[in-house]
């Protein structure tokens, strides 16, 4: 069994602003022998994902000396003497400093040890919700800082491609991920839940036309989530709903799929982004507006015939009545 180790000697070795340097002198448990070992003491810090009420996160690009690179995250910094107690406060402070930003709840999603081997702080992670514009930009003289809206559902890409590389923010949006998954867990009943336990054996899709029985699937699984929560939420939100949805009953998807083109000698490495992709066969478009426009039939049949996919289907959650948000397109299915 792992035991601590004892401390036996402690001296400061320098002060530099934003952390101090402490060597330890410490035995080990195991084998009685003494070594030396560097910590660095910094004060807390937080990260704060600001979502806007348009589903978009708030997120800034600045140098980094560390790696001498402009990075893509989010608002963050010191937690400030006097805010131990409550680090929203400097999620708070932070966001409005940075980006003029504030937001009409703060929410805590996590906190970690960035690297315990030789830091001692903790990030505290928080969500804001309904950011909105408020001041000026209030950077202090060190900082060079461009913020941007980018649309939460572009996050995991980001991410997969390395846009996005700072490990604190990936672990913010993991918090979230986290948070909203457990919030989908427990706005079902506990019949719901069981049901939904019950539903996680693969399904099968051996029929003649496998596209419309996946059809089906969708179909159903968009009348329970328009029943249970109605129009007006954001279309990403609908999207992972729905996904975690068709998951659970076995049903493979892919979110947020991009799409090459080749146009003669021109290849385009994402001319467009599906927003779900079933089983590989069947492609979901989803909206939350309240008309159903007639160019959105137009627009998949282009995707349906770029993929070389046999059905799609158009799902506006901002419809009165899921039926009436409901299109089917098809590109060569036979009835």
């Amino acid at each position: 069994m792992i035991k601590p180790w004892q401390k036996l000697a402690s001296e400061y070795l320098g002060d530099f602003r934003i952390f101090r340097i402490r060597q330890d002198t410490s035995r080990s448990p195991r084998t009685g022998a003494t070594y030396r070992f560097f910590v660095l003491e910094s004060p807390d810090w937080v990260n704060v994902i600001p979502l806007t009420p348009e589903g978009n996160v708030i997120m800034i690009r600045q140098y980094r000396h560390g790696n001498e690179e402009i990075t893509l995250e989010v608002p963050g910094g010191m937690v400030d003497a006097g805010e131990e107690a409550d680090p929203a406060l400097s999620a708070a402070r932070e966001l409005r400093e940075e980006t003029g930003y504030a937001a009409d709840e703060v929410i805590h999603l996590g906190s970690v040890a960035p690297n315990p081997a030789f830091l001692n702080n903790r990030c505290h992670s928080y969500l804001a919700v309904g950011a909105r514009p408020v001041a000026e930009v209030a950077l202090d003289g060190a900082e060079d800082i461009a913020f941007e809206e980018v649309p939460l559902a572009d996050i995991p890409d980001l991410i997969r491609t390395g846009v996005i590389t700072h490990s604190l923010t990936i672990t913010a949006f993991y918090y979230l991920s986290l948070y909203e998954e457990q919030r989908k867990l427990t706005q079902r009943t506990p019949r719901e839940q069981r049901a939904q336990k019950e539903a996680r054996q693969p399904t099968s899709f051996a029929g003649s036309i496998p596209e419309n029985d996946i059809a089906k699937h969708i179909v159903d699984a968009a009348y329970h989530i328009h029943k249970r929560f109605g129009p007006g939420l954001l279309e990403s939100a609908y999207e992972t709903i729905l996904a975690h949805e068709l998951e659970s009953r076995g049903i493979k998807v892919q979110r947020q799929l991009v799409v090459p083109v080749t146009y003669e000698s021109l290849h385009i490495g994402a001319a467009y982004r599906l927003d779900l992709l079933v089983e590989n066969l069947v492609i979901v478009e989803l909206k939350s507006t309240e008309v159903m426009h007639p160019v959105f039939p137009k627009q998949l049949l282009t995707y349906l015939k770029l993929a070389d996919k046999r059905l799609g289907l158009i799902l506006n959650f901002g419809m009165e009545t899921m039926k009436e948000g409901i299109k089917r397109v098809a590109n060569g299915l036979p009835t």
